[in-house]
């Protein structure tokens, strides 16, 4: 999946996919464990908005994201949402009582929600040839941290507490953030920066084909998060599989897309950028200047 360690660009992309494989491989792995509606005595329906918080935290955090990447510096937001990631797994870890969980999804769901655009952005200044294929790498990354988030659930829960799994992701995600930190060139560029919000979304809603594709979006990503979040839970509750099997079939889903997201990113030309991120949220908010 990776480039070779070759020059700066190639350099930076290796970096980022393993951003995105440590911190999807921890956003995910909350999908498979059952032990944590046990733990804090909820009902599914509760976890269900616990979930659909943290996604609904990503969605908004996603614009601002953007933005201060194309006025300030995309490694600046790439370093300020992966420590507030590992806020959020801290919180988790530590989470005596349901609303110290859900602050800490909050945490997680904002800043992955920053890192996604700021990741786009990345790729767009680093790569003006073969954009395709390095957004191809990045999806890629995206399957894989999502396939390992199913190993991982599986491997903590088996020989300790569920809060355990978030360990290996915090002391990875803060290795990650020290490598983009040194590798990156750029200054941290630190000002105000307008949202300029009703421009934006002035712009977006100009046309009925813009409608009608952020309609199509939406609702692609409702069902597709949907589905791939509780598929786990559904199929140890309702079609009786055990935790492994639930959790090999959630993983085969993301391992299949790993192997089809880089070829299908080789076929795109130097000026296609994909926008998959996690669950297959949209970057079109985020892209408007």
């Amino acid at each position: 999946m990776l480039e070779t360690f070759y020059d700066y660009s190639k350099k930076q992309l290796n970096v980022h996919a393993l951003g995105i494989v440590v911190s999807l491989s921890g956003i995910l792995v909350i999908a498979p464990m059952l032990e944590i509606i046990d733990d804090f005595g909820i009902t599914p329906a509760s976890a269900g908005a616990s979930i659909s918080f943290m996604w609904a935290c990503n969605t908004l955090a996603q614009y601002p994201g953007g933005r201060y990447s194309e006025r300030l510096s995309s490694n600046l937001v790439l370093f300020v949402s992966r420590g507030v990631m590992v806020t959020g797994f801290l919180l988790l870890t530590f989470s005596s009582q349901f609303a110290m969980f859900i602050v800490g999804l909050g945490h997680i769901g904002f800043g992955y929600g920053m890192f996604e655009p700021a990741g786009i952005v990345l790729i767009h200044k680093l790569f003006d040839e073969n954009r395709g294929r390095a957004s191809g790498i990045r999806d890629a990354a995206v399957n894989l941290g999502s396939a390992l988030s199913a190993v991982l659930a599986v491997s903590v829960i088996s020989v300790a507490a569920w809060r355990n799994a978030f360990v290996p992701i915090i002391v990875l995600l803060l290795l990650v953030a020290v490598g983009g930190h040194r590798l990156n060139r750029d200054s941290y560029r630190i000002s105000v920066v307008a949202l300029d919000i009703p421009s934006a979304f002035s712009r977006l809603f100009r046309s009925w084909e813009m409608y009608a594709i952020l309609f199509v979006l939406s609702v692609f990503n409702f069902i597709w998060q949907g589905s791939a979040s509780f598929l786990p839970t559904f199929l140890q509750l309702e079609k009786s599989f055990t935790p492994f099997e639930a959790t090999v079939a959630f993983a085969s889903v993301f391992v299949t897309e790993m192997l089809v997201t880089p070829v299908a990113g080789m076929s795109v030309s130097g000026d296609g950028l994909s926008t998959s991120g996690s669950g297959r949220q949209g970057s079109v908010l985020s892209a408007s200047s």
